[in-house]
């Protein structure tokens, strides 16, 4: 069997990591089983998620224009004898809906996010692309109900497959003085680490607001931010108007988030949307009490009181407080790390997310019928 996935681009990014980790994870774990991966314009990034895997067949469009990038699409899903098309987010479940149709293959989606277009052309063509689908999978049972009210897709037609990671690689430190010299950290710094796209929804603007609090009580406390975007120069310049910028540590795009959280005491995120969010789990496989905000997939990963706090973007300053409580109480702080992680290793590995997935192939294949009049695989 074989699962054609199709990505905006290879990009460092949670999605893209998530794709390209799955894919790896499938070809160590099967021999019949092959998940190359397709994205659909090139990285314009000098990291890219497939130098982490060089084991991942993939393959990366150059055409600019929607037309243009059907030729080569059809190319690979004939030469390679793809079984599945499997598209992440809009953009590529657009590009690749009439192909499927055209070869006679199922295709089956993933929403990643809750955002639905508010342009009536743009939400024309996805809501008709949503009814097209074979098959549709919400990351979060928060995201399914944004695909039920954004698209009017029936719940029936929507499966919820939670993201899953690789804990044997996100896990915790074992050299946590080595990695903090590596990024010019002390070792006695408090570290409120995030990682994430810098842009405005991802809300490290208020993290950046409320640090003077933080300082007030906590004067080595050091924010490291991991991840480059638009937002980027705007948050330095706000954290040089508050005079923090000696307390605030930018690293850009990394291509070794684990070993960079490894060195968190605790991790933040204050964004205003998500679907479910795979820095939180990469954060509590490795042992960290997390602060969070109560939105979109949060609060179905993150037991609050238990594995970290969820907290209204309204209230500030409990966010403020919530970190504060767990540098001042550190035996709280490691159980919510050990509590998060074995959370983790139970509901939130990779194997249990491709053992759903190839539920869902296995189930997409039996329906169809190709134009020979067999089934293409079964189990």
């Amino acid at each position: 069997m074989r699962i054609l996935h199709v990505v905006n681009s290879l990009a460092v990014g949670g999605l893209e990591s998530l794709v390209v980790e799955m894919a790896s994870a499938v070809s160590n774990r099967y021999s019949t089983i092959a998940f190359p991966v397709c994205a659909l314009s090139p990285s314009d990034s000098h990291l890219s998620v497939k130098s982490a895997h060089r084991d991942v067949e993939t393959y990366e469009l150059n055409k600019e224009s929607y037309v243009l990038k059907i030729k080569p699409l059809l190319k690979i899903v004939r030469d390679k004898k793809i079984d599945i098309i499997h598209t992440h987010n809009s953009g590529p479940l657009l590009n690749c809906i009439f192909l499927s149709k055209i070869v006679n293959t199922p295709l089956v989606h993933t929403k990643h996010g809750v955002y639905i277009p508010n342009g009536k052309k743009s939400y024309f063509f996805n809501h008709m692309a949503y009814k097209m689908a074979n098959k549709i999978v919400a990351v979060s049972c928060d995201t399914k109900q944004s695909i039920i009210q954004g698209y009017k897709i029936p719940n029936a037609a929507i499966s919820v497959i939670a993201n899953g990671i690789n804990t044997a690689t996100f896990r915790p430190p074992s050299d946590i003085k080595r990695i903090r010299s590596n990024i010019g950290l002390d070792s006695d710094a408090y570290i409120i680490g995030t990682v994430g796209r810098l842009s405005p929804e991802k809300g490290h603007m208020l993290l950046i607001d409320i640090l003077p609090s933080i300082i007030a009580a906590i004067p080595q406390v050091k924010l490291v931010v991991v991840g480059g975007g638009i937002a980027e120069n705007e948050l330095k310049q706000k954290a040089k108007e508050l005079n923090i910028s000696k307390n605030i540590v930018f690293l850009g795009e990394r291509a070794d988030v684990c070993s960079l959280m490894q060195c968190f005491d605790v991790y933040a995120q204050t964004s205003s949307m998500e679907g479910m969010s795979l820095t939180i789990l990469e954060a509590m496989s490795c042992g960290l009490p997390i602060v969070a905000s109560n939105v979109g997939g949060n609060p179905e990963v993150i037991v609050e009181g238990e594995t970290g706090f969820l907290l209204s973007l309204k209230d500030p300053q409990a966010i403020v407080s919530a970190i504060i409580k767990l540098y001042n109480d550190k035996d709280l702080a490691m159980r919510m790390g050990k509590a998060g992680r074995k959370r983790v290793e139970e509901k939130f590995g990779i194997n249990r997310m491709i053992d759903e997935y190839i539920a869902i192939y296995e189930k997409c294949l039996r329906k169809t019928v190709d134009s020979r009049g067999f089934i293409p695989w079964e189990k």
